[in-house]
Parts: structure tokens; sequence; C-alpha cells
């Protein structure tokens, strides 16, 4: 009716555009020097080149916090609270999207103020840094949350630059000087790669000291912290993965499968076609079960329809078939019809069968099926899939007999 004419033209991007304000310029901040040796008056000539190279190794993570702290500002002073102002997010898409971002930049500069009070007041060399590092790895620990949430943040990412207003206000900043013609996601996506980084800065601090250096204990302590902390994010990232792609399983059956609903991790997922019809699914391969299902649309929300009831981890084969030994439909080919479907060209090409070894004697969440047969979309995506079950079944968890 009329009122929806008017509702729709107030939506016009015309109207959204003349609302925006350009964030407020924030004072450019003072970047450290790239190099050591730039920071010291004299007496650079008379180091070693192996103790010139281990200062550089160590400054360089001193920029690496700093660099990181200032995106963290960035995001903070130029994207969140303009955003917020502008009303652009809820507030609970805003704790989605920044997390605690805003308290970033006290963690990395507590790294770089911590290693930069070392430096001696005679030629500002650092002797030691393995202790002090040690002091500020669970400091880091409180980017995880942050860094394993980033692939569902993504998905909301992607459907706010869908909206005009936003994506010209994107589009602005992303040219303003403070952006350095990098994109918001960028900076997001740059504090998960600030703690993949520290590994590698300081596995340099290490070849650059000797064995019997006072140092090498706490750098090499510093390593296992640091490989502990990238483990646990990986681990949340995949429990926090998983349960969002758990929450887009819709079952025909109504009833949830509770044996999938226990899986912490995605091992492998994607579109497979099903060699008896030909249809297009998408296949789930969790660390409990392999759940095979078809996307529809409901509402504006995008779910996955399970019709056929998982094949659990815990009872299940892979066989990798060769190309011709299963024809247009599914059917098995015998030796002397795969060697005439070599000669006309016809027969599957990329087909594995994933079996279930036993049936089970628990309530169904869709058709029994004993085994599905797919086509991958090629070579190197079959291997892919071939492999991961292989994975999933070597650490498959005991089930209960019966089940």
């Amino acid at each position: 009716g009329q009122h929806d004419v008017v509702m729709s033209r107030c939506k016009q991007p015309k109207i959204a555009i003349k609302e925006y304000h350009s964030p407020k310029m924030q004072p450019s901040r003072p970047k450290m020097q790239r190099l050591w040796q730039d920071t010291i008056d004299k007496g650079v000539d008379s180091l070693s080149k192996e103790l010139l190279k281990r200062q550089e190794a160590i400054y360089e993570i001193c920029v690496h916090a700093q660099t990181m702290s200032s995106d963290a500002k960035t995001v903070v002073d130029n994207y969140m609270r303009p955003m917020q102002q502008l009303g652009y997010l809820s507030n609970e898409e805003e704790q989605l999207l920044f997390g605690d971002i805003a308290s970033f930049a006290d963690i990395h500069d507590d790294v770089s103020n911590k290693l930069l009070l070392l430096r001696s007041t005679d030629d500002g060399t650092v002797d030691c840094i393995g202790n002090t590092f040690l002091l500020c790895i669970p400091r880091l620990r409180h980017l995880i949350p942050f860094c394993s949430h980033l692939h569902i943040a993504k998905s909301l990412y992607d459907k706010k630059r869908a909206v005009p207003a936003i994506h010209d206000f994107l589009e602005r900043c992303q040219k303003s000087s403070f952006s350095s013609k990098r994109s918001l996601w960028d900076f997001l996506d740059s504090q998960r790669s600030a703690l993949l980084k520290y590994p590698l800065l300081l596995k340099g601090v290490l070849k650059t000291t000797r064995d019997d250096h006072p140092d090498t204990p706490g750098l090499r302590s510093c390593l296992e912290e640091i490989d502990k902390l990238i483990t646990d994010m990986d681990n949340e990232a995949g429990e926090v993965l998983c349960k969002a792609t758990l929450e887009q399983l819709d079952y025909t059956s109504d009833v949830r499968c509770p044996i999938v609903d226990s899986s912490r991790t995605v091992l492998c997922s994607g579109n497979l076609k099903l060699a008896t019809r030909g249809q297009r699914v998408q296949a789930f391969l969790f660390d409990q079960a392999l759940v095979v299902a078809r996307p529809v649309t409901h509402g504006s929300e995008m779910v996955y329809q399970v019709s056929h009831h998982p094949i659990y981890t815990s009872r299940m084969l892979v066989e990798s078939l060769k190309d011709g030994e299963v024809a247009v439909g599914g059917s098995f080919r015998n030796a002397l019809n795969r060697r005439s479907s070599a000669i006309i060209g016809g027969g599957l090409s990329n087909v594995f069968r994933v079996l279930r070894t036993e049936h089970s004697t628990e309530p169904l969440y869709g058709k029994q099926t004993g085994a599905f047969t797919f086509v991958a979309n090629d070579m190197h995506n079959k291997k892919a899939w071939v492999s991961a079950v292989e994975a999933a079944i070597q650490h498959a968890p005991p089930m209960s007999t019966g089940v």
C-alpha cells in the first residue's frame, strides 16, 4: 500500500548517505622505527654481526606489537564508535563483530613496553626477553574468544556490507588516509594473524641466540606456551564453527540427533553429488557422524535439511572407487561393462562411497541409508574427502553397543 511505498523510500541509499558523517580524523600516532639500529645514536658499528641480528629480531617483536595496537585503535576510533553513533549495528551484532577489541591495544602495548624497558641505558641492547615475554602470554590469551569467532563474524560482516548505507560508509573509510586502503575486515583479521606471527618472531630470536645463552631456556618456554595458546585458539574456533553448523541443521523428523549434536569439530564439509540421482547435496563430516543434507531457505535464513539418518564415524567405512566403476545413476559395473564404458566414455569419475558397517537400533533421524555414493568435484576434492573420512574413522570416539 501507500504506507509501504513511503517506508521503502525512506530506506533509499541517497537519504542514508546524506545522513552520513565522516569520522573525525584522529591525530597521527608516532610510528616506531622499523629497524633497531635506527633507534641507536652510536655504537652500532662496534657490535658483532650476530649480536646485531639478535637485536633486530627482538626489536621486530616490539614493532609487531605496536602495529597490532595501532590496528586495534584504528578499528575502535574509526569504525566501531562511528557505527555505534550511526546505529548501524545492534548491541548483539556489535559484540559479535568487534568483541573486546577495545582492550586489545593495551594488551599489545604491554608486550612492546615490557620489552623496551629491558633495553640497556648504555648501548640500547637487550640481553634476555624470554621470561618477560612469558609474563605477557596470559594477557594475549584474551584475544582467543575474538579470534575463534571470526568465521561467524565474517558472515555478519558480509551481510552488513550488502546494506547500501553501511557499504558506503566502509568504502569511504577504506579510501581515507587512516586505513591505508585496507578494509575493516583486514583490520579485524589482523588480530588473529598477530597471534600466529608471534611464534615465528620468537623463533627468529631463538635462532640468533646461542645454546648456552641465559635467554635460551626462557625463549623455549615462550614457544611452548604460545604454541599452546594457538592450539587452544584453533580448538575453540573449531568448536564455535561446529556449533554454528549444528544450529543450521534442520531434521525432517523434528527430532534432533543427540550423537550428531555432541560433535565438537567439523572435519570436512562441502558440496557433493549423489551418484544415484545426480542430486547436489551438502555433506558435513563431524567428528561424530557424516550428515547429508540439502540447502533450503526459511525466510531469509539458509538451513540444511537432513532427510537421511546420519552415519556415525564409529560405524563407518569408506571406499575409493575407480573411474568408470559406477554408472550414471549409481549402479555398479562389472569388468566387461567398465571396459565398454572406457571405450564409449561412460561411467562416473571421482567417486567414493561411505558405508554403514551395521544398522543402528536407535530411533531413526530420517530415512535409513546403508551407504552414500558421492561424486566429488574433481580428483583433489575426492582425495581430500576420502582422507578426511579415514581420519575420522581412525579417531572415532567409542560408541555403546546397539547404537
